[in-house]
């Protein structure tokens, strides 16, 4: 993921209500209560701040069709997602008479995010996608279903032709244009207006083969592009549809999304993550950006004893405002705790009453209903509090404090976590010297991205750099606040990876690397962040299940967790147990850099376990891993009998073994100390094939 996303609420209002702490009205929550409620109360600044007629959201339902009907008799728009949520598109007024419907559960603000540019465009340490992995395999992630959800698609780059020139995209779906748009087959010349984030990362997934060595980890797959708005209950629609496409044929598949926010609980309850999470299993894989917030200290945590107080301090972010969201840990329905804002200045505390926080922002106090845990949000304009304080507002200044302590009665500790919005906002190192052992902590922890990487059977990606080993400074830490997963599980190649980039972008520039096809040019480029790591982990998969169709999320975290490699670039991201050995799980790296040749030996064996049989009809019977001092032969079918022989280049057998009832997972090692420099070719036979490859040794 490039950058946090932004949560569309701050790119169209800032709200403020007669009332700081918001009762939610029926069936919703504290956002759209605060619409409804400044439509009431201020028409005209809500007319100002809400220029769009409509808003498009999803809603929970017992009788999804009822509410459809109802809706379209009102002379909205409405359809069925899955059984039990709908989409609507209807004006704030028609709120209140959607809510009293019994056939309504509840309904939620339709949180929205979009990409930003990415992290870095370097000039040197480029990671060619493929160039160097030593991997000879015929798994290209053939008849494995591709959804990537994102923005910014060059729909007919080279990297989505095939040779004749044809789309290699079966279809797209522009969700970016509405809500109430229809999938299409016939592939058009027209584009994804916006960036180019789309483009390279679905190459890095997927893209064609095409001579630069660029190309994309499954270039077989079959690829579903989706231009999307990001609205949480879209993603939902979004990945049933690759989900229902893929089965249809009976084919597995994966959904890449390389996206996310800051704000949230992190343990896979909000929005309509716990539908997307029930579209996953045996053959249908999410795979996920972690985020790329590791230099941001947008966290923090507490513990409340009766009588005691906590202080942090904050600071505005772009456009002068500040967005803070607090969960308690409690999960019993019940309110626990009170946050109360201060301005601060000079060293100095200004308290102000509820009148004044009324006319900056809006805060919100509820308990969620899919979690049951107390959630309090703020959303505050910082330039009208310099104002206040008698200072203007310059940057991200530390203008700002909030006070926790335990609601009056509570007689037993109680804990929290709060975040802020990237963009709107961050903790300051600042502190209260007159409270200076009452002061939280802000950390790089609980960093997770929300509204993709947490949901809870999604693969979470972390990212290194490949030139260097390391993991990249940017990648956003675990863990998170779910149970049964961990979040990142795996790490990948991110940083400074040269893919395809679309030459339609707002922000494109000419590329040294063009290829030249049908009398047009497509260029690459290069572009950081986990937002490249995660395709490239989604790729895998598709290989992965093109060997074995049943892999779910409990298999594919076991062959992480057994496959991934810990190596000396990355090990001080890992704690030590008592004995002095590396701990197996990292918040930064998770299990370790993804390794796809072990992996996918791994998902052979598991098809023998699992009775699929052979998996793949290839004319070639193996994948290679080479490396300088050995070369890896893992056998991808069953085989009666097999005869693997070394040759010197001027034809003198060097070393030959024959083998008999071999299985499908079955790997032979074979070392290359001791051998002279030069060229020598490995020939690997079979009852039903014969394959020769170029052995060169230093």
């Amino acid at each position: 993921m490039t950058k946090a996303l932004i949560l569309s609420s701050f790119a169209v209002c800032t709200l403020s209500l007669q009332a700081q702490h918001i009762t939610p009205l029926p069936k919703m929550d504290g956002q759209l209560t605060a619409l409804v409620l400044q439509q009431r109360t201020n028409p005209e600044e809500f007319a100002r701040k809400m220029p769009a007629d409509r808003m498009n959201l999803g809603v929970r339902v017992k009788d999804a069709d009822a509410v459809v009907e109802a809706v379209r008799a009102a002379g909205y728009e409405a359809h069925v997602i899955i059984p039990t949520v709908v989409s609507v598109t209807i004006p704030v007024v028609y709120l209140p008479v959607l809510a009293e419907m019994e056939a309504v559960e509840s309904m939620a603000y339709p949180h929205k995010a979009k990409l930003a540019l990415n992290l870095a465009r370097e000039d040197a340490g480029v990671d060619k996608i493929q160039a160097g992995t030593g991997l000879d395999t015929p798994f290209t992630g053939k008849g494995v279903v591709l959804g990537v959800i994102d923005q910014g698609f060059e729909y007919r780059h080279r990297a989505f032709l095939d040779d004749e020139g044809n789309s290699r995209v079966r279809s797209l779906w522009n969700r970016s244009l509405s809500a109430e748009t229809q999938p299409m087959t016939t592939i058009p010349e027209k584009y994804d207006v916006g960036g180019t984030h789309a483009t390279h990362v679905t190459n890095i997934a997927a893209g064609s083969v095409v001579g630069n060595n660029y190309h994309g980890v499954a270039p077989d797959a079959e690829i579903l592009m989706i231009p999307s708005q990001f609205s949480e209950h879209e993603i939902l629609e979004d990945v049933n549809w690759v989900k229902t496409t893929a089965e249809a044929e009976g084919k597995p598949w994966v959904v890449n999304m390389s996206f996310g926010t800051t704000v949230g609980p992190h343990d896979g309850t909000s929005g309509f993550l716990p539908e997307i999470n029930d579209l996953t299993g045996p053959g249908g894989i999410i795979v996920a950006a972690m985020g790329n917030t590791g230099t941001s200290f947008i966290h923090t945590q507490g513990e409340l004893a009766p009588g005691e107080a906590k202080y942090i301090l904050c600071k505005g972010g772009t456009d002068a405002l500040l967005y803070m969201d607090v969960w308690c840990n409690a999960t019993d329905g019940r309110s626990h705790i009170k946050v109360t804002p201060f301005g601060y200045r000079t060293m100095k505390i200004y308290d102000y009453d509820v009148a004044f926080w009324d006319t900056v922002g809006t805060t919100s106090d509820v308990i969620d209903d899919r979690n049951h845990k107390q959630h309090i949000y703020f959303d505050y304009d910082v330039e009208k509090v310099a104002a206040e304080l008698g200072t203007s507002y310059a940057g991200n200044k530390t203008l700002l404090g909030f006070k926790f302590e335990l609601l009056e009665g509570e007689t037993e500790p109680q804990s929290f976590h709060a975040w802020t919005l990237e963009e709107y906002g961050s903790f300051a190192a600042t502190t209260i010297n007159s409270q200076a052992d009452n002061m939280l902590k802000s950390d790089r922890s609980y960093q997770a991205g929300e509204a993709a990487a947490c949901i809870p059977n999604a693969v979470a990606v972390g990212c290194y750099m490949t030139s260097s080993g390391v993991m990249s400074s940017f990648s956003s830490f675990g863990p998170w606040l779910g149970e049964g997963t961990v979040k990142p599980l795996v790490s990948a190649p991110g940083q400074v990876i040269t893919s395809a980039v679309s030459k339609y972008a707002d922000d494109f520039e000419v590329t040294p690397d063009v290829v030249e096809f049908g009398g047009k040019k497509y260029y690459y480029g290069q572009m950081s962040g986990t937002s490249m790591a995660s395709p490239f982990v989604a790729g895998t998969i598709c290989l992965w299940l093109e060997a074995n169709p049943n892999l779910d999320y409990a298999a594919i975290e076991e062959i992480v967790r057994a496959t991934s490699r810990v190596d000396a670039d990355i090990a001080m991201e890992y704690d030590k147990d008592a004995e002095g050995n590396l701990v197996e799980w990292s918040p930064n790296a998770g299990y370790g850099k993804i390794d796809a040749y072990a992996g996918l030996k791994m998902a052979l064996q598991m098809g023998v376990l699992d009775g699929i049989g052979r998996v793949s009809e290839s004319e070639h019977p193996v994948t290679i891993s080479m490396n300088p001092d050995e070369w890896r032969i893992l056998f991808n079918n069953a085989e009666r009998s097999s005869n693997i022989r070394l040759f010197s280049s001027a034809g003198t057998l060097v070393r030959q073994q024959s083998l008999h009832g071999v299985q499908q997972g079955d790997e032979i090692r074979l070392p290359l100390t001791g051998l002279s420099s030069g060229v020598y070719l490995l020939n690997i036979t079979t009852s039903r094939s014969n394959i020769t490859r170029r052995v060169l040794i230093r």
